[in-house]
């Protein structure tokens, strides 16, 4: 408590109770709303009451204003009794109670922003915001959302994502970036299981425009190409552009580019693509067919135990060598359990070359050419 609030206080003490005051004002200090609390001394917990039923309200109608909400404290019994006949004596007391240390304030639209990411709404966290990227475009999204309603052209910021002969448009609404990553980490989590034919590329594209059709589409739906509007795609390169076929380098692009995780089936998939291809280690990491591969590491300790007893190098190494190969057709036979394989991608020469010196089939011919590997999805 301020001096000024111990000097309020005995001056009142004995006289008349007080109460504490809230307010919400417009950017031009009309009055948006008004709370009056049963008694002084609560503050704290009745102000951010009152801040949270201003901000779900907001987000109820779909806008949050540029409004200020205000916490006046220790006005007196006679003072509360004016404001309900007359609203106009708020501004009075306001204007009364400015640059003491009994009134303080939070904007609207940075409590909705800290309400909607979860995070508490105390001074360090609003003060904190002023330099925060996603704060600053939200609040232009906001303000664009005033202009436009006032019926102005006003460019805004949308990110639109393609895919196959579809496209979702997202803006920087509260709601927008969550929904983002949302739709990108179902992707990514369906990475090996629902592939889609016709979709083998994920486009992004971060535009600032004055469409009003692009501003007025719904946010994370399915919009055909076609659709009126979207043919300003053309004028524009993604700005990111993410290979969807199923192999574990497109995947991990995807979930680093985009800060997506990787649940439990992607990691097995994973380790299992890594183990045909190099063999299989000692893992240090959860890995769901650990079981399946005991066998296997059986082999590689009684290995290791061969080159510790000095006993024949070549025993040791032809176990590693058992082992590796064991290790591979385990992961495969594991991966086609899964719906997924490995393919061979033969380089066009090398094919043309296999089937004029072979019986006329596509066999990829190891002429110097690397084939490259990944995964495909019966």
């Amino acid at each position: 408590m301020g001096w000024t609030d111990r000097i309020r206080q005995a001056f009142n003490f004995g006289k008349e109770s007080t109460k504490d005051l809230f307010v919400e004002l417009k950017p031009d200090r009309e009055i948006a709303g008004i709370c009056i609390s049963d008694e002084a001394g609560h503050h704290r917990d009745a102000f951010h009451a009152f801040v949270r039923d201003s901000v779900r309200r907001a987000l109820h109608d779909g806008h949050v204003p540029d409004n200020t909400l205000v916490c006046c404290r220790f006005i007196t019994d006679s003072d509360a009794a004016g404001i309900h006949k007359d609203k106009k004596r708020v501004s009075e007391l306001l204007a009364d109670y400015d640059g003491t240390d009994s009134i303080y304030s939070v904007p609207l639209r940075k409590a909705a922003y800290l309400y909607r990411n979860n995070k508490e709404i105390n001074l360090y966290n609003l003060t904190g915001l002023d330099d925060h990227p996603g704060y600053r475009q939200y609040r232009a999204y906001e303000e664009a959302m005033e202009k436009r309603a006032a019926g102005r052209a006003v460019k805004m910021r949308l990110t639109i994502t393609r895919r196959g002969e579809c496209a979702r448009v997202f803006n920087n609404s509260l709601d927008g970036p969550d929904l983002l990553r949302t739709y990108l980490q179902d992707i990514a989590d369906n990475f090996f299981l629902n592939p889609m034919k016709k979709t083998s590329e994920l486009s992004i594209y971060l535009l600032e425009t004055a469409s009003s059709r692009l501003q007025g589409f719904p946010i994370n739906r399915d919009i055909p190409l076609t659709a009126p509007g979207m043919e300003i795609l053309r004028k524009y390169s993604p700005s990111e552009v993410f290979d969807l076929r199923p192999k574990g380098e497109n995947l991990l692009r995807l979930a680093k580019a985009c800060s997506l995780k990787l649940n439990r089936h992607n990691c097995d998939i994973l380790t299992l693509l890594d183990i045909a291809e190099k063999g299989y280690a000692h893992l240090d990491i959860p890995f769901s067919f650990r079981k399946e591969f005991a066998g296997i590491e059986k082999t590689l300790n009684k290995a290791s135990m061969y080159n510790n007893s000095n006993r024949s190098m070549n025993d040791a190494s032809g176990m590693r060598e058992q082992a590796g190969e064991s290790a591979g057709q385990l992961a495969r036979k594991l991966l086609a359990a899964h719906g997924i394989r490995i393919w061979e991608e033969i380089p066009k020469k090398t094919a043309e070359t296999a089937i004029k010196a072979g019986n006329g089939k596509k066999k990829g011919a190891r002429t110097g050419n690397k084939i490259n590997r990944g995964i495909r999805i019966k």
